[in-house]
């Protein structure tokens, strides 16, 4: 059962019509490289200002496009923040990096958010190089290093229920939607059979008094046309409310948020 479990997960396609940049998405771009450069005028023991500015850009620029091409985001920031952590660790460079780097949080989430299986799998073997090598680069207590751990699977954990969650609601959506198709073809098939039948009755009671009374043949046919004109009446109908409930722009949006 396992190996299934995982071949499910792995063969996982990605959520549909995933949004691009947003502004908000921009908002909070801004916000951060304002802060960035709020805390590196202000706070003390940080590290050098072109470690700083690529470890700033590595968090903050795939932000925008972290929905659309949630590996591509994942692997520029965390591949380059990973070589800086190395570079700071071979040449023994000293100070902290800037707190926007916490920003990889929100790209952790998008990954398994809108992310398919096998993206997911991908991004976080590079998370998981990533952040034992930065706690040497940045030597914390076994507290924070295992804090940073729990909050990066808590992102993670987070953007997979997101997922399932609105996976859930279409699909119980698209449940509603057959029901609704299935009690419309009943209806439409009640509506057929009930003025087919009476058609057929004024058909034959027509014929039958065609010679003998004219005028009453005549009044035959005209019930004979007015039952038809309410039947295509009714057709038509039942079949635009089902092109309604087929048509993509009511299905329900796979959900927006990071």
């Amino acid at each position: 059962m396992a190996p299934d479990a995982l071949r499910s997960l792995w063969a996982e396609p990605r959520p549909p019509n995933p949004p691009g940049p947003l502004p908000r998405d921009w908002v909070l771009v801004a916000a951060l490289v304002c802060g960035s450069v709020a805390e590196a005028a202000i706070r003390q023991n940080m590290a050098a200002p072109p470690v700083l500015l690529i470890a700033a850009l590595a968090a903050i620029a795939p932000l925008p496009w972290r929905r659309t091409h949630p590996l591509v985001a994942t692997a520029v920031a965390f591949a380059t923040l990973t070589v800086l952590d190395i570079v700071r660790i071979l040449t023994d460079s000293q100070g902290a990096l800037p707190s926007s780097v916490s920003a990889t949080l929100v790209l952790t989430y998008a990954l398994f958010r809108w992310g398919s299986g096998r993206e997911a799998a991908g991004g976080l073997l590079i998370i998981l190089v990533w952040l034992p090598i930065t706690t040497v680069a940045d030597p914390t207590s076994l507290a924070d290093t295992v804090a940073a751990y729990g909050f990066f699977l808590f992102a993670a954990a987070l953007g997979a229920a997101a997922k399932y969650r609105v996976r859930a609601r279409i699909r119980d959506l698209e449940q509603v939607k057959a029901r609704e198709r299935e009690q419309l073809a009943r209806e439409l098939h009640d509506t057929v059979a009930h003025h087919v039948s009476g058609i057929a009755i004024q058909a034959q009671a027509g014929r039958a008094i065609a010679t003998a009374n004219p005028e009453r043949a005549v009044q035959a046919l005209a019930t004979i046309e007015d039952a038809a004109t309410r039947t295509l009446s009714e057709l038509r109908a039942i079949v635009g409310v089902l092109r309604t409930s087929e048509n993509p722009e009511y299905a329900p949006q796979p959900g927006i948020g990071d």
